[in-house]
Parts: structure tokens; sequence; C-alpha cells
């Protein structure tokens, strides 16, 4: 999922290079190294997302469950909306 993805390309370039020492290992090496330790986080999110989505599966079918959500939104969205016409200018 993540071998076309910018965003991630983008974290390795800017990122991970500043964990690579030159006095260490080889840099290829540490590059791949680090890569992996991404690849095993990756997984192991990837999992967790799909075992949840699977037990939180029978809430999303729950008209219930999208009504207060409906209702939870326009709650935040009121409030932010009041907060920020009320605010004062500086």
């Amino acid at each position: 999922m993540n071998v076309l993805n910018l965003k991630v390309f983008l974290f390795f370039i800017a990122f991970l290079p500043q964990f690579i020492s030159e006095s260490g290992f080889n840099i290829t090496f540490q590059m791949i190294f680090l890569g992996i330790i991404f690849m095993i986080q990756a997984l192991l999110i990837f999992v967790l997302i799909s075992k949840l989505s699977g037990k939180l599966s029978k809430y999303l079918k729950n008209q219930k469950f999208w009504k207060i959500t409906k209702y939870g939104k326009a709650t935040v969205l009121g409030a932010l909306g009041a907060a920020l016409a009320f605010s004062k200018k500086q």
C-alpha cells in the first residue's frame, strides 16, 4: 500500500536520513534496516486497524450510531464557528 504513496517516499527522503550515521555500519544497510522497521510497524498498525474495524462494524450498521455522529459533528462545528465568530482580532 505504501510503495507508490508519495507521502511515504517524502518521509523516507526527508526524515530517515537524520538517523543515518556515517561512522556506523554501511549507509545502505542502515537505510534498509530503518525501512524494515518501518514495514514492521506499518504491518502491525494495519493489522490492528483491520481487527478493530471488524469488531466495530456492528456499530456502523446501527442507525443510532449515525444519528449520534451527525449531531456530534454539528455540535463541534457549531462550537468552533461560534468561537471564531466571537473571537477578537489582534
